[in-house]
């Protein structure tokens, strides 16, 4: 489902017939923090392009979707649905809307909340249609190919839990194996999302995976994570051995590894492999 079925599709419950724009600043609006509404691009954009976000003549891209999902607020737009439909009677509706969507035995308000995020994530992660004939560095292939996670051997649950593991780490993982790393580190506040991530969800979300070879890179890539934290930051939490330091490089060609591991659909095509330095000096961290 699009962005826009979904929105023309609660729209006669919801919308209070108020205008294509209007609806669109309600809907967004009530999805992502309150303290994220100033912020966010989305609601900054003329009516007209809010209009066509509704009615399907422009997608919402990806950079977009990636500030809804940070910022969203599922109990927030649960309540405001279920308000919506409580106004204007009409949660057997929806939830027949639903039933036509294959969402069926739900708390409808919740239901919708959670469709609205698998959407962002589906914008934010497409399904790869192919592969890239983009070729990877010699040593990443040699790696890749020793435990490939083998995407079409995934479950759809996996799938599902990979996406939203792409939502949460992939601009992490990409900023922390960059060249500039050091830089964006200790501006950005990365360690606390890190901490924030592992802690409040990943640390039991990671288990749920049914495909071992998956389980372990997902794991492992959150350890290596962690272990960044510690190198870079002795005070942060962490789950690194003090006695063995690994070096800056190793940990960001590991990461770098376990992410083309995790695409295993498209990970020819997506990641900046020019992102890391090949000609580091010997010994450099």
């Amino acid at each position: 489902m699009t962005f826009s079925e979904y929105a023309l599709g609660l729209s006669p419950y919801i919308s209070y017939g108020k205008s294509e724009a209007d609806y669109f600043t309600e809907l967004i609006g009530n999805f992502i923090k309150d303290a994220a509404m100033d912020a966010c691009p989305l609601l900054k954009r003329k009516p007209d392009t809010k209009y066509r976000y509704i009615r399907g003549d422009r997608p919402i891209q990806p950079k977009d979707a990636q500030f809804l999902y940070d910022q969203k607020d599922i109990k927030k737009f649960t309540s405001w649905i279920d308000k919506r439909m409580d106004d204007t009677e009409s949660y057997d509706s929806i939830e027949a809307w639903l039933k036509e969507n294959n969402i069926e035995n739900v708390f409808v308000p919740e239901a919708c909340a959670n469709l609205l995020v698998t959407i962002v994530l589906g914008i934010i992660s497409p399904p790869a249609t192919s592969k890239s004939d983009t070729q990877l560095p010699s040593e990443v292939e040699a790696v890749v190919s020793e435990t490939e996670v083998g995407g079409d051997e995934l479950s759809q649950a996996d799938r599902e839990l990979l996406r939203v593991f792409h939502a949460d780490y992939d601009i992490i993982i990409k900023l922390c194996i960059g060249e500039s790393y050091a830089e964006v580190w200790f501006a950005g506040n990365i360690s606390n999302q890190i901490e924030a991530l592992y802690t409040d969800k990943w640390e039991s979300e990671s288990g749920k995976f049914q495909n071992l070879i998956l389980r372990s890179c997902v794991i492992e890539t959150l350890g290596l994570l962690q272990q960044m934290c510690d190198t870079l930051n002795p005070n942060t939490k962490g789950t690194t051995i003090t006695a063995f330091q690994p070096s800056l490089r190793g940990i960001q060609l590991q990461l770098r590894n376990n992410y083309v591991k995790l695409h295993p659909d498209e990970y020819v095509g997506v990641f900046p492999y020019e992102a890391l330095v090949p000609d580091w000096a010997e010994g450099e961290e």
